[in-house]
C-alpha cells in the first residue's frame, strides 16, 4: 500500500478506493475522537490517511485530496 502515499485519491482505481473505504474510520483531526459529521482525517488503514468529510453518515473525500501516511 506504501504506493499509494502521495496519490491523488482520483488516481487510484474505484476498486481500490471501495476496498480502501471498507475499514476506513473518520478522526476529527482536532481532538483524535471519532468524527461524525463535518471535516475530517480519513484512516483507510493503519499507515495510509486522507483528508475528507462525513457528510449524513457518509464519508466524502474530494477527488483532489492527497493520500499520506500519518505517521511519518
Amino acid at each position: 500500500m506504501k504506493k499509494l502515499i502521495g496519490k491523488k485519491w482520483m488516481d487510484i482505481k474505484k476498486s481500490t478506493q471501495m476496498e480502501l473505504l471498507e475499514g476506513a474510520f473518520a478522526v476529527d483531526g482536532k481532538t483524535g475522537n471519532e468524527c461524525k459529521e463535518g471535516e475530517a482525517i480519513i484512516d483507510l488503514t493503519n499507515d495510509l490517511s486522507v483528508p475528507g468529510q462525513i457528510i449524513n453518515g457518509e464519508i466524502i473525500i474530494d477527488d483532489e485530496s492527497i493520500i499520506y501516511n500519518p505517521w511519518s
